[in-house]
């Protein structure tokens, strides 16, 4: 069972805010992981998606960003994909 997520608002320490809204977030241990359901096939798939939900869940679990993964889970096959977006959530936090 998820362990949260509905982020309406959340503001970094940059202050750039989000708003979204999230599918799920699982915790384990002291790391989190989000989740982005797809129902469409792998077109709809934007890294910067899970790097803007691991910002803002970090925020929120006040974790560093680096302590939350994130995947895009495919609902048809059930595949897991799992960018490396660490470079866009350091492109975001680089935003003035």
């Amino acid at each position: 069972m998820p362990d949260g997520f509905a982020i309406n608002k959340t503001e970094t320490a940059n202050k750039i805010v989000f708003i979204c809204l999230g599918d799920a977030v699982f915790a384990e241990g002291d790391r989190f992981e989000v989740v982005d359901w797809k129902t469409g096939g792998t077109a709809s798939i934007d890294p910067r998606q899970l790097a803007i939900y691991r910002l803002a869940w970090a925020q929120i679990a006040g974790v560093s960003w680096r302590d939350v993964d994130a995947a895009f889970v495919m609902v048809a096959t059930g595949d897991e994909i799992r960018p490396d977006t660490d470079a866009e959530v350091e492109s975001l936090l680089a935003l003035d």
